[in-house]
């Protein structure tokens, strides 16, 4: 139990650094990139093949990807590995972290004028995998303990379960090539932005009850 508790310790600080870390590399890099608009570019252009910043984001989503794994590693450490649903919520971790993460760092998201690359195809292929897993992870943990313990823990469960699909929806329709002078249209940035914030709130409430390792301070946490 002792060793789970290091290595959920571990977990807990990776996952903390990858919220934190892409949040921080996506507002300097946007700094670095003459004409970028946090609000109506998405975070892909950053890393794309023709970005002043392309290779440093490619670079940083691939560690963002291995600190995920970290972070699913702690995760089935600090829980009961042997339930199916911290199973699940293991991978979906790591889909996340694949997907979001590695598939966007290897895989820029280029475009051209009349038709698309194979990389932007393998590059949404793999977010959509990523998106899928974090989407689904709340879901998989409502009816977990102890993530069903604490009052605070279910809202959060049950705001971040509403709030991200409609997120991803918005951020759907305003990839579309529709009006341009549409609200929805226009700020594709900012709805993936919130997509990305909805889910890594709740990834940092988790990494906070993986940090914890004694069962009375959990309980009082959960119980808050």
């Amino acid at each position: 139990m002792k060793g789970n508790n290091g290595i959920a310790k571990v977990g807990s600080l990776a996952g903390i650094a990858a919220c934190a870390g892409d949040i921080a590399m996506t507002c300097l890099m946007g700094k670095q990139y003459p004409g970028y608009n946090q609000f109506t570019d998405t975070m892909s252009k950053l890393g794309a093949t023709n970005s002043p910043v392309g290779k440093v984001m490619s670079f940083w989503w691939i560690i963002m990807s291995i600190l995920f794994i970290i972070m699913a590693w702690g995760f089935r450490a600090k829980f009961d590995k042997n339930k199916k649903r911290i199973r699940w919520a293991y991978w979906m971790i790591i889909l996340y972290g694949l997907g979001e993460g590695m598939g966007s760092g290897i895989f820029p998201a280029d475009h051209i004028s009349h038709g698309v690359t194979p990389s932007l195809i393998i590059h949404n292929a793999f977010g959509g995998m990523g998106i899928a897993g974090i989407i689904l992870l709340p879901f998989i943990l409502r009816s977990q303990s102890p993530f069903n313990t604490s009052g605070l823990f279910k809202l959060l469960t049950r705001i971040v379960s509403c709030f991200g699909p409609a997120m991803l929806l918005m951020f759907t329709i305003s990839k579309l090539q529709n009006p341009p002078h549409s609200f929805i249209f226009i700020y594709k940035g900012l709805w993936q932005r919130l997509l990305m914030m909805n889910y890594y709130i709740y990834l940092l409430a988790i990494a906070t009850l993986m940090w914890r390792d004694d069962e009375v301070g959990k309980r009082k946490f959960l119980q808050t």
